[in-house]
């Protein structure tokens, strides 16, 4: 079985070389003037590597999507977290 993440009609998974990871920051439900941040991968390298991402992007995330809630697809290569770049990216109300 095929591991993907399908977001938008667009389809992402993996290979021998590369890894995908998804960050997601959503408002908290109980707490709305805080926000959730979920990062996940489609196998480790893809976890470590979204992150990766948000730990060293998060000043321009902010200054990006100020309130919104969204979606980002991490292209992450196998052994390498310093490798995590945005490939596609979804914003709510876009």
């Amino acid at each position: 079985m095929l591991r993907r993440f399908i977001i938008e009609n667009e389809t992402f998974s993996g290979n021998r070389s590369h890894d995908h990871g998804i960050l997601l920051r959503i408002k908290n439900p109980y707490h709305q003037q805080h926000y959730l941040f979920i990062c996940a991968g489609l196998g480790e390298w893809g976890t470590s590597g979204s992150a990766y991402y948000l730990f060293h992007h998060w000043k321009k995330l902010y200054k990006k999507h100020k309130q919104r809630n969204f979606c980002k697809i991490i292209a992450v290569a196998l052994d390498s977290d310093e490798s995590a770049h945005e490939i596609y990216s979804v914003e709510e109300g876009s």
